[in-house]
């Protein structure tokens, strides 16, 4: 028999408090907003409906950047206020772009920014057409008016038309990450840890964590979050370290500046039937980590061998 344990969990998520700003383009040029090209048409109004993006509003309205090439993009200036210690999420979508960054600046065209981020598009070679959407996340370390800046850095096509769409920037508390549930099976050989998340904003890392008195707690595994995600996303982990005994498991969650948060525990009855674990070898006999993707043998001190997928 297995020992099987579902826990859902209460959702720790962000909280989105008075967005900054919110930008969905119409006839009036948003106030103050300029850029080191005037090709920027900041209230374009696409005459196709590929021209402009409709997941938040009806409008039929995006900014343009004609004739866009790599090499010879331009800057968009967007003034706001910061504040010191606050943590922002920059969204927006785009269309035929393959990289971008974000910058946050004192004064506009600032020679060492507060904050520099590029993110790429790997699937932007087969999306023309289709909008990508775009999230930065910044921790200011500055309070006062500034301003945050797009750059798009290389596109697909050029020179083409490149469209940028739904801009927001919210200030968000609390923790970056919506943990849906956290779930813990008992196997002859291993434990096996199941987690999903619905919202990821900033997420680093995962480290599975076990304990069996609650105060003493020993690392399983270490997992990559996905940094920015608007989707539900799965987790899987092993403990291949097993007894009969009782133990208890908790995610501790760490986001890019070092915050970090722990789920709650989770309890497995142990079924181990087989010995020690002495080594752990991949196909070609070279010993490996246990937690090493992909299929991995384990040897056991009473020379049984088990194999198992990470």
């Amino acid at each position: 028999m297995r020992n099987f344990l579902i826990i859902l969990l209460s959702v720790v998520s962000f909280v989105v408090k008075a967005q900054t700003f919110s930008q969905h383009f119409s006839t009036t040029v948003p106030a103050g907003w300029s850029s080191t090209s005037n090709t920027w048409i900041l209230n374009y109004n696409g005459a196709s409906t590929s021209n402009y993006n409709s997941t938040y509003d009806a409008t039929t309205y995006s900014a343009r950047f004609p004739s866009a090439a790599t090499g010879n993009s331009v800057y968009l200036y967007i003034p706001t206020t910061f504040v010191s210690g606050e943590r922002y999420l920059i969204s927006f979508y785009t269309k035929r772009t393959c990289s971008v960054s974000v910058l946050a600046n004192e004064t506009a065209n600032q020679t060492t920014p507060l904050y520099n981020s590029t993110l790429t598009n790997t699937n932007c070679s087969s999306n023309f057409n289709i909008w990508y959407n775009w999230s930065f996340y910044y921790k200011s370390t500055y309070s006062g008016n500034g301003y945050i800046q797009i750059k798009i850095n290389t596109v697909y096509g050029g020179p083409t038309s490149v469209y940028l769409d739904d801009l927001s920037m919210s200030n968000v508390t609390g923790l970056p990450i919506e943990l849906v549930s956290f779930t813990g099976e008992a196997h002859s050989e291993f434990n096996k840890l199941e987690w999903s998340t619905m919202t990821e904003i900033n997420n680093s890392y995962f480290l599975v964590e076990k304990t069996y008195d609650g105060s003493s707690y020993s690392e399983i595994a270490t997992l990559s979050g996905a940094g920015n995600s608007k989707r539900q996303l799965y987790y899987t982990a092993y403990d291949y370290e097993v007894s009969p005994e009782t133990c208890y498991y908790r995610l501790k969650q760490v986001d890019f500046d070092g915050v970090y948060t722990y789920s709650d525990l989770i309890s497995i009855r142990g079924i181990r039937t087989k010995g020690i674990i002495i080594k752990a070898v991949n196909i070609y006999g070279i010993e490996v980590d246990i937690n090493t993707k992909g299929l991995v043998i384990l040897i056991y001190d009473d020379n049984s061998v088990v194999k198992v997928f990470n």
